[in-house]
């Protein structure tokens, strides 16, 4: 396992504690990561997994049945599988289940939306209050809440999806040492990084360009009076907004409304 920032995990009956380099995850686990923090784990050669900041991931099963099952209750998971064989993998969410046998996509939840975004192989999303089902494939993304609408992904959810292979497997991760895997996670790092520049540079910065860009305009009011106006980027602990001046996180707790227009 890979840290970057504020990461703290539970195991069952116990507190939160910081997470460390090479800490083995097990069934039961809760992963909680702070603002512009992450954590990646590596499953055997079965995959890496990514949990962005802001972010709250149980692992409900880990291969003990057959199959890998995580529970997504806010924030960003980025998954990269490449080895089940007859295997299981899937991501849930308080709203919908994204399951896979080799693919690279990510699934990100908040204000009772669900969102899974495909940039390799295909993605079966069914909505748990309807049981809808729906294959998503390569460069689509699925929306759930009271229903599964598919389109196109944005720029830079693709861009987002890039770090899913921007972490690569270590090898005898079992037995490398914590600071062999603190110093591997560094090149990581500065790969994410780069990415998240790419981010930033094709953000549109007026309000015509992002409603153009994203089809809407989010009105994001707070309880002290003060408007944001831009697109919500993600949903979580914090709502991560972009504006015309630049991306904004506002605590969830801070937020009095969100209207798109």
């Amino acid at each position: 396992m890979l840290v970057v920032g504020d990461a703290r995990v539970q195991a069952p009956g116990k507190e939160f504690t910081p997470a460390k380099a090479g800490q083995v995850i097990k069934k039961g686990d809760i992963i909680k990561t702070g603002p512009r923090s992450c954590m990646s784990i590596q499953i055997g050669e079965r995959g890496i997994v990514q949990i962005a900041g802001n972010s709250t991931l149980e692992a409900l099963s880990l291969f003990e049945a057959g199959a890998c099952e995580l529970y997504l209750s806010r924030g960003t998971v980025l998954s990269r599988i490449d080895r089940l064989g007859r295997e299981h993998y899937r991501v849930k969410t308080p709203t919908a289940v994204a399951s896979v046998r080799g693919t690279v996509f990510s699934v990100s939840y908040g204000d009772e939306e669900s969102t899974v975004g495909v940039s390799r192989g295909i993605v079966d999303v069914v909505d748990t209050a309807s049981g809808k089902k729906e294959e998503v494939g390569r460069g689509k993304a699925a929306e759930v809440r009271a229903g599964i609408v598919v389109r196109d992904l944005y720029e830079a959810e693709s861009l987002e999806l890039e770090k899913a292979d921007a972490v690569e497997y270590v090898q005898d991760v079992g037995t490398a040492t914590p600071e062999a895997l603190e110093e591997k996670g560094k090149t990581f790092i500065t790969a994410i990084e780069k990415i998240d520049r790419k981010i930033e540079e094709v953000a549109p910065r007026t309000l015509e360009g992002m409603r153009a860009k994203y089809g809407r305009i989010d009105v994001v009011t707070l309880y002290t009076g003060k408007v944001y106006r831009g697109v919500i980027l993600s949903r979580g602990a914090s709502l991560t907004i972009l504006t015309p001046d630049g991306t904004v996180e506002v605590p969830k707790e801070k937020v009095k409304s969100t209207v798109a227009q």
